[in-house]
């Protein structure tokens, strides 16, 4: 009878064969490039009305970004440029209304899309592969019912892709965005209850709102 080995060395095994015959696809590289841009959020206040529209703006008329490791200029032509944009309840609003917690309105940029959850509508838009081949983009939210809410920025960055007109690829990059608001209003994020308080993780939030990447605000 075949001796067995025991339980820790046999899981220390089959560790050691996955991790031989894994697939240098499957493993993720280091971004070779990581960029960090501003995005004009106004008019910047605490509290707005059912209907108003806060505008959200980002402007790269040079199409060049600058690494953040080595301050390098890079230019970006022929790339797509992800933008995302999430309008999110946090407290006294409704869930899931019909037609979503508010209305986006793009001008400039290119492929668009918007999803509705429960708590969230959420905005996707890519910059730089179309006709005009612009990193511009303006876009309004309007909100359509009373409550607190968040606006945010994705937290992880995410890759920029060559378009499909380009001739050569593009090193592996990142992008993330940050407000250029002086102030995210974390007063109001703290004015709701702490059971009331939805986050992953304790004091995440309010992380989030220094780091501009957070902008609380009530819709009255």
């Amino acid at each position: 009878m075949r001796p067995k080995l025991p339980l820790p060395i046999a899981a220390l095994c089959v560790l050691i064969l996955t991790t031989a015959f894994q697939c240098e696809d499957d493993v993720e590289a280091p971004p070779t490039y990581t960029f960090r841009e501003s995005v004009n959020l106004y008019p910047a206040q605490k509290r707005y009305h059912v209907g108003d529209t806060i505008w959200v703006e980002y402007q790269n008329p040079s199409s060049t970004l600058v690494d953040q490791r080595t301050s390098q200029s890079i230019a970006i032509d022929s790339l797509s440029l992800p933008f995302q944009l999430s309008f999110n309840s946090r407290y006294q609003a409704p869930v899931n209304p019909p037609g979503g917690f508010c209305d986006y309105v793009r001008i400039g940029g290119g492929y668009s899309s918007v999803n509705r959850w429960e708590t969230s509508t959420f905005a996707w838009l890519d910059m730089g592969c179309d006709g005009a081949r612009s990193y511009q983009v303006k876009v309004g939210i309007v909100p359509k019912h009373k409550g607190v809410y968040s606006l945010e920025l994705p937290a992880m960055a995410r890759n920029l892709r060559p378009c499909h007109t380009r001739k050569r690829g593009f090193p592996l990059s990142a992008i993330e965005y940050r407000f250029t608001v002086a102030d995210g209003n974390p007063d109001v994020y703290l004015a709701i209850p702490a059971e009331q308080r939805v986050e992953n993780g304790k004091g995440r939030t309010e992380e989030q709102i220094a780091d501009k990447l957070v902008f609380m605000l009530q819709v009255e």
